[in-house]
């Protein structure tokens, strides 16, 4: 029975699902690393709000604004990482980055409030308040559907084909002919502008923004979304995050765990889970290209494997053969 509570939780996964998409677009697809997907995120939302609340601006403007704002943020990052920043540097990049824009998002206490942030009009279409999460679910279903479509149509474009040529070998995509820096600069855009439409999105929803939601620690957490479910698979994503979102609303149901101590059990579990996944599994639950259709039919051949006797000119020893 869906209510506020279920409709709270959907919301939360769903925004995961749209940030590890538009994180999988880069990393996955591109093969650029990023540790600043939550500030991007929390880009879209502060444009959101002061273009609403400062300027008065439409929801919808206000969210294309935020897009544009997180586009353009993405490009001043990208333009140094585009050209010559690669590997273990494009991580302290934008680990930099986004250590301090949410230092500038504390700080700036005039213009963002400071520590304790600012609220946001609820969102208003039609004349129909859209308060409670019941009613908000849709607009971030259709949200999330949206950043979802545009991942997977750039994905198998040819734009998504030169992505996954710079991922493999770069400069053999440049030998080809093809502007590998224009390719990182569009793709480094388009991910941080989706990443900054939830932002908008999620803050009419929760009307309230601060610093603090826009860690650190939400960007390690989006990364561990599409480690989980395998990088470059967009159905491995959504898995993911409906793993790692819900984790913590299942523990606080716990009797022995409950509500106080769920956060120390989902730092634990998620801590162990991703270490035994390096171990066992380290290309995630669905490799790129895999899907569930893909794994269970795989299962289906290994377990309709059956052992008959060949015939004794094949296998003069006699022994058995496994054939499919």
């Amino acid at each position: 029975m869906l209510n506020d509570y279920t409709a709270d939780i959907a919301i939360l996964i769903l925004i995961y699902i749209a940030l590890g998409a538009s994180l999988n677009l880069l990393m996955g697809y591109a093969g650029q690393f990023s540790m600043a997907q939550a500030v991007f995120y929390g880009i879209g939302a502060y444009a959101t709000g002061l273009l609403a609340v400062n300027l008065g601006w439409s929801p919808a403007f206000a969210i294309i604004g935020a897009v544009v704002v997180s586009f353009i943020s993405a490009g001043i990052l990208a333009l140094p990482a585009a050209k010559r920043v690669s590997g273990e540097y494009l991580i302290l990049l934008t680990l930099a980055f986004q250590v301090v824009v949410n230092q500038l998002m504390n700080s700036m206490r005039g213009l963002t409030g400071g520590p304790y942030g600012f609220t946001v009009p609820w969102l208003t279409i039609g004349g129909k308040d859209f308060i409670s999460p019941v009613d908000y679910l849709p607009i971030m279903v259709g949200g999330c559907l949206l950043v979802l479509l545009i991942t997977w149509g750039l994905g198998e474009s040819p734009f998504g084909r030169v992505l996954k040529g710079i991922r493999e070998d770069e400069r053999a995509v440049g030998s080809l002919g093809k502007n590998t820096t224009v390719a990182k600069l569009l793709v480094f855009g388009i991910a941080s502008g989706m990443a900054g439409f939830i932002g908008g999105l999620a803050a009419y929803y929760y009307q309230f923004i601060a610093p603090g939601t826009y860690s650190l620690d939400l960007s390690i957490f989006v990364v561990s979304i599409i480690v989980l479910g395998g990088i470059g698979n967009l159905t491995g994503t959504i898995i993911g995050a409906i793993i790692l979102g819900g984790l913590r609303p299942f523990l606080q149901n716990v009797d022995f765990i409950g509500d106080e101590n769920s956060y120390p059990w989902q730092a634990i579990i998620y801590g162990l889970a991703l270490i035994l996944l390096m171990m066992f599994r380290p290309e995630g639950l669905l490799p790129e290209g895999v899907g569930i259709s893909s794994l269970w039919k795989r299962r289906g051949g290994a377990g309709s494997a059956r052992v008959i006797p060949p015939p004794a000119a094949a296998a003069p020893g006699g022994s058995p053969l496994a054939t499919a």
